[in-house]
């Protein structure tokens, strides 16, 4: 009886703790996906991109990968005007602080490598400009 109480007890930790774990981010079909060694949709960026040139609405979802294998979401919406909304998370994290943060954004830019392009947004929150990714 003894021994049953523990093992019960056991599996009721172990299942609690299963359960309370945030299930992985699996990203979209047209989500832009920076991996180690490729950039999937890398054409969905350009063309929001594109179209913030050009005064377009358009929105886009970025995600990165942290060292240890978490995913970063951004979430990116163009008014067609002047700002770019981000929406950030990392709520998949297994390893940091979960959070969710929203803030607005004045200009995209593109700065041209020797066989890459670099994404950068500006914006008021953060003292310099914040790398989107490295497109090849």
């Amino acid at each position: 009886m003894k021994y049953s109480m523990i093992l019960l007890f056991a599996l009721c930790l172990l299942t609690g703790c299963s359960l309370s774990q945030k299930a992985e981010y699996e990203p979209g079909k047209n989500d832009v996906v920076f991996e180690l060694d490729q950039t999937v949709n890398k054409n969905k960026l350009r063309d929001f991109y594109s179209n913030v040139v050009l005064s377009k609405k358009d929105k886009v979802t970025l995600v990165n990968f942290t060292k240890e294998g978490d995913s970063v979401i951004r979430q990116l919406q163009y008014d067609g005007d002047y700002f770019i909304q981000v929406t950030e998370e990392n709520t998949h994290s297994k390893h940091g602080k979960q959070k969710s943060k929203k803030y607005s954004c004045s200009s995209l830019s593109k700065t041209a490598g020797d066989r890459e392009n670099y994404y950068f947004l500006s914006c008021d929150e953060h003292d310099s400009p914040v790398m989107l990714g490295i497109i090849k």
